[in-house]
């Protein structure tokens, strides 16, 4: 993960902004009071926004267990589509 201060983050902002979207790599900013944020794409924050809802409960992460088990036990079904 890259990481850069504010003003060279500002100066350059649409390259880092283009760079975030294309690479698909976060890009840590740094801030003159120490403080830090992280900059990635939409698609990117929508995907970790999912993964943590679903293993949000010890339920839901065990029937997605379990769904793995079976397919990798060679269970259910192919589909075409």
């Amino acid at each position: 993960m890259e990481s850069v201060n504010y003003s060279e983050f500002r100066q350059n902002l649409a390259s880092y902004l283009n760079k975030v979207e294309d690479d698909r790599i976060p890009i840590v900013v740094s801030r003159s009071n120490g403080r830090k944020v992280v900059v990635m794409s939409f698609d990117d924050y929508q995907t970790n926004e999912a993964t943590l809802h679903l293993m949000s409960s010890k339920e839901n992460i065990r029937v997605l267990d379990e769904a793995i088990a079976e397919l990798e036990d060679g269970g259910g079904i192919e589909v075409e589509i």
